[in-house]
C-alpha cells in the first residue's frame, strides 16, 4: 500500500503542470517566433520528438513497476505469515527454511525491478541528455535565416 500512496503523492505533486505548461509552451514559442522567425519551430520538433520517444518507453514503465509491486507484495504477505507462525516454525525447526525462503523472496523481486529501474534511467539519460540540444538549434538557425539581414 505504501507504493501505491507514494506513486499518488508524486503525480499529485505535479498536477499543476497540466494547466501550466500548455500556457509556458505557447508564450515561449511566440516569444522565440518574435526573436528567431521560423527558427522557432526547431525546438518545437526536438521537444516533440523527445516527448514522443518518453512517452514511447513510459508505455512500459508502468507495467514493469506492476510486477516489481506484485513481487513486494507476495514477500511482505510471506514475511508477514510467517512472523506470525514464528513460535511454530522455531518448534519444528524450520527457522533457516524460512530465512531462505524470504531470500529467494528479496532476489526475485530485486529481479523484477531491474526492468523498471532500466528504463526510468533511460528515460532520466535521455531526457538530460538531450536537454542542451533545443537551446544550441535555434541559435545556429537563426544566424542561417537572417544572414545577409540587417535588421
Amino acid at each position: 500500500m505504501g507504493t501505491d500512496v507514494e506513486r499518488i503523492a508524486s503525480g499529485m505533486e505535479d498536477v499543476h503542470q497540466l494547466w501550466a505548461s500548455p500556457l509556458e509552451i505557447g508564450l515561449g514559442i511566440w516569444l522565440l517566433q518574435r526573436q528567431l522567425r521560423v527558427a522557432c519551430v526547431i525546438p518545437v520538433v526536438i521537444a516533440t520528438g523527445k516527448a514522443t520517444v518518453i512517452l514511447h518507453v513510459a508505455k512500459f514503465m508502468g507495467p514493469a513497476q506492476m510486477r516489481w509491486n506484485e513481487a513486494i507484495q507476495k514477500r511482505v504477505t510471506r514475511t508477514s505469515s510467517m512472523l506470525n507462525s514464528i513460535k511454530t516454525i522455531k518448534m519444528v525447526g524450520l527457522e533457516q527454511h524460512m530465512f531462505d525462503e524470504i531470500q529467494i523472496s528479496r532476489i526475485n523481486e530485486v529481479a523484477l525491478s531491474k526492468n523498471f529501474r532500466t528504463l526510468i534511467v533511460g528515460v532520466f539519460f535521455f531526457a538530460k541528455k538531450t536537454q542542451n540540444y533545443p537551446n544550441l538549434t535555434p541559435d545556429q538557425a537563426c544566424r542561417r535565416t537572417t544572414r545577409g539581414d540587417p535588421g
